[in-house]
């Protein structure tokens, strides 16, 4: 680590964080907290707006109630110092990382440590700075203020690999080469592990895995599976016991990203091969643990985890918590009266980088680019997926909104239908660039979520409130209009996917079977009403005969098949 990242590490901890600026002095008096800083803080210089440079947050960011975070030179006077006592941080990091992994290493105590002295100690007249407090998980989650103030922090848990991982990761070698594998498949549509750290992590011995980096090995695993075609039942003894795993290790406090990445994973898997409720109950357990992580959008809450101290560390948790938020949105995809577990970001929350310096785990300092930034940005292939998951959300919203009057609610429609067919267009020109497994996944999801934004406006299910719904002959006609364009649209595309369902069908996406299927049944009611049409009998033969290559690898797309009431 160079001064440069030194210095961008120390800019990432914000001042709410560091407990100096929260605890008295040896001496009992508060530290006395500095005016201004040298220059504007970081959102407000991107945004170009006027900062009052205030700390440790400056008047914009506290008003709207966002991170504020300040990116500074130190001055000259003070350069030597900060740099001797950045010296010391980054040895003891490095002392730190030794002994233990990138996330820790097993630990024989559940407690958790206070920095501060006891009121016993004193009264004892002992000095004693390794003062266990015996206290558990509900000094964070029932006063979240003593777990500031007191210096608190989680040790974490030790706890014995099961039997499966030994019988399914037994030697670095087999190790390495699930992680291989992992990185040439699932990686390039859901990014959301670290190459670089994970490659730090292959370095310790199997004797020292600790338990969540161990169960993150299982899942990575298990995701990648591919299960017999005669398997009728994809909840195999393998799933059971890794599920099994990660509840123990959850159930035991050891709350970590290595624990959060595991259970994202066995989401995709539960998802990808329909086994519910259980994918539903696992993000939403996912959601609960990212917020006590304190990864977050708009988090203001104490969080578990350290502030992160690089730029590769902040991108990998903002990925994570894309994936459960994009997850959410997904799994509520089908049953839209269902409450998210994941709020909707902030406009000044970041989306993921762009480029395949995360891919390749080369990330550098990339540009950031804002949650809020129009579609025609340039994005990353992961961000376009990110940002059609937030459109799928305002659907749902929409589609579940009992109070929204006539006029405003065909306006939203409008709307709804202009930022897909936007978001649609450029991710069809980004594919013609770069043939990734993520923009196919965001375009399958951005033609699916036409389909069922528009289905109840055609006619072709009235459902809820909008069955009472009067909707003009000129704005049915429009939805119908949009509705064989996304079912065309998604059969053309299907098209270009041939590669994957014929021979690359390990790199398949599940997220894809949702636009096939909600493709078929357009089809289906057309047909309805324009029976023995061949052009719409020989799409939906190809889309079904799609769906049957993808049910190879992913049995949810086999179980869209079953619909037949819905499909004939």
């Amino acid at each position: 680590m160079n001064i440069h990242q030194l210095k961008l590490a120390q800019g990432l901890v914000h001042s709410q964080s560091n407990p100096e600026l929260l605890n008295p002095n040896p001496h009992g008096e508060p530290i006395e907290p500095v005016d201004k800083a040298p220059q504007a803080c970081l959102t407000c210089r991107t945004q170009k707006r006027k900062c009052d440079k205030a700390l440790p947050t400056c008047g914009l960011c506290a008003r709207v109630k966002r991170a504020c975070n300040y990116f500074f030179e130190p001055s000259s006077s003070s350069r030597s110092e900060e740099f001797l006592s950045l010296q010391r941080k980054v040895r003891h990091l490095e002392a730190q990382r030794e002994g233990q992994s990138t996330y820790g290493s097993p630990i024989s105590s559940t407690s958790w440590r206070s920095s501060s002295k006891t009121p016993s100690s004193s009264l004892n007249g002992v000095e004693d700075t390794e003062q266990e407090t015996h206290v558990t998980s509900p000094v964070f989650f029932l006063d979240g203020a003593t777990f500031i103030l007191g210096g608190y922090q989680l040790r974490r848990p030790q706890l014995q690999l099961p039997e499966i991982f030994e019988e399914f990761c037994p030697t670095p070698p087999i190790i390495l080469r699930i992680v291989s594998s992992y990185f040439a498949t699932t990686h390039f549509w859901l990014p959301i592990i670290s190459r670089e750290r994970v490659h730090v992590d292959l370095n310790t011995p199997v004797e020292g895995i600790c338990a969540d980096l161990g169960l993150l090995y299982l899942c990575m695993r298990l995701v990648g599976e591919r299960l017999s075609p005669a398997l009728q039942n994809p909840q195999t003894t393998f799933y059971v016991a890794v599920r099994e795993y990660h509840f123990l290790v959850e159930s035991a406090g050891m709350l970590s990203l290595h624990l959060l990445q595991a259970g994202i994973l066995l989401a995709v898997y539960e998802f990808g091969h329909a086994i519910f409720p259980n994918a539903y109950i696992t993000i939403g357990r996912c959601a609960r643990i990212g917020h006590a992580l304190g990864i977050h959008h708009g988090a203001s809450a104490p969080p578990l985890l350290r502030p992160p101290t690089s730029w590769t560390e902040m991108e990998e948790r903002s990925r994570v918590w894309w994936a459960v938020f994009l997850l959410d949105r997904l799994l509520n995809l089908g049953n839209s009266a269902l409450p998210f577990s994941v709020q909707e970001p902030n406009q000044e929350d970041y989306l993921p980088c762009s480029g395949t310096g995360w891919r390749e785990g080369d990330l550098g300092i990339p540009e950031l680019l804002f949650f809020s930034s129009p579609m025609s940005v340039p994005a990353g292939c992961y961000a376009r997926l990110c940002q059609t998951s937030h459109l799928l959300g305002r659907i749902m919203q929409h589609l579940n909104n009992h109070v929204m009057n006539d006029d405003s609610r065909l306006q939203e429609v409008i709307q709804l239908n202009r930022s897909l067919q936007e978001l649609s267009v450029v991710i069809s020109a980004e594919l013609n660039e770069e043939q990734s497994m993520a923009l196919h996944s965001a375009i399958a999801l951005c033609y699916s979520g036409m389909m069922i934004l528009n289905k109840p406006y055609s006619g072709i299910e009235p459902i809820g409130i909008l069955a009472s719904l009067v909707i003009p002959a000129g704005f049915r006609n429009h939805a119908l209009a949009t509705l064989r364009l996304a079912a065309k649209e998604t059969s053309n595309f299907v098209a270009t996917l041939y590669a994957y369902l014929t021979g690359l069908t390990d790199q398949l996406s599940p997220f894809i079977a949702q636009g096939l299927y909600q493709a078929i049944t357009t089809y289906a009611w057309l047909n309805r009403e324009a029976p023995h049409n061949l052009d719409i009998l020989n799409a939906m033969e190809f889309l079904r005969d799609a769906l049957r290559k993808m049910d190879t690898r992913w049995k949810i797309a086999g179980m869209t098949l079953i619909f037949k009431a819905r499909t004939n």
